[in-house]
């Protein structure tokens, strides 16, 4: 080897496996797991208000009923019945009625989150990622052999 200054790097090059974007996978896992529960709960609570309501109708039948067939003394009493309770079934429906629309919203809110969720974590899937590791320069001096 002649006399001189080399340089030269070492590069080492490999193989490991990776996960990316796991924070994000895991984030979308628990909002799917906050609106499945939100969309059961909507969903219990407007079947609630919907058994209710016909409670209040099988009620509101039979007051009306009453109310036919009571005398002049008994009906002013019972027409204010009929009269609260048809004001409860329409407070009751309604209810009912904006309680499905949350469960609709909720279910498609659903969908996108499930969408979004699989995609995160077909994107998080561990995979082989090739690398490659440098060294810092290395310097060699060579110098002549003194004779």
């Amino acid at each position: 080897m002649e006399s001189g200054r080399y340089q030269f790097t070492l590069v080492g090059i490999g193989e490991t496996r990776y996960r990316q974007n796991v924070a994000t996978a895991e984030r979308l896992q628990k909002g799917q797991d906050r609106i499945a529960k939100t969309v059961t709960d909507l969903a219990k609570q407007a079947e609630q208000a919907r058994s209710s309501a016909t409670e209040i109708e099988a009620t509101l039948r039979s007051a009306e009923k009453n109310a036919a067939a009571a005398t002049e003394q008994d009906k002013v009493a019972l027409d204010q019945k009929v009269a609260g309770t048809k004001t409860r079934l329409e407070k009751v429906k309604q209810t009912a009625k904006d309680l499905a629309g949350k469960a609709t919203r909720a279910k498609k809110e659903q969908e996108e989150v499930d969408k979004s969720a699989k995609m995160a974590e077909a994107k998080s899937k561990q995979k082989n990622t090739k690398f490659s590791a440098w060294s810092d320069p290395i310097t060699v001096v060579v110098k002549s052999k003194p004779k």
